[in-house]
């Protein structure tokens, strides 16, 4: 039986990770500065908070998700529901739910990804764009 699936290819047209910097502060608050970039245009987004476990993934999660917006010229909303990392064969995996409304219908979006070498905030960031990649696709010009 032939499969019907599409091949995955590097030239599908997708928002890429371009930049992201952790930038800790010295009184327990830091942020995250996210640039994406698709078709050569840079998308940027900032996320401030607490530098901890939970707060390193929300600052990644929450400047990713301006940088889509940014990347959508405002017309694409998520909102993030919640963000979690969970330890799961020796490695943290990020798993995040976003809602979305997508051509009148409210979705609820998840997404998931291993965070290499204890990289939450980068973890956080793969996860946000593996929920919105293939909604997101429609939005971005």
């Amino acid at each position: 039986m032939a499969s019907m699936a599409r091949p995955f290819s590097s030239e599908t047209p997708r928002l890429r990770i371009a930049r992201v910097d952790y930038q800790p502060g010295s009184d327990g608050r830091g942020g995250v500065e996210v640039a994406l970039e698709y078709k050569g245009r840079r998308s940027t987004g900032v996320g401030r908070g607490l530098m901890t476990r939970e707060g390193d993934l929300r600052m990644g999660a929450e400047a990713t998700l301006q940088a889509v917006i940014d990347s959508t010229a405002d017309h694409f909303h998520p909102d993030l529901v919640g963000i979690k990392a969970v330890r799961a064969f020796d490695s943290w995996l990020v798993v995040v739910s976003i809602e979305v409304d997508d051509d009148g219908r409210r979705l609820r979006l998840l997404g998931a990804e291993t965070a290499e070498n204890d990289d939450l905030v980068r973890g956080a960031v793969l996860a946000v764009l593996d929920a919105l990649n293939r909604v997101l696709e429609r939005h971005l010009h």
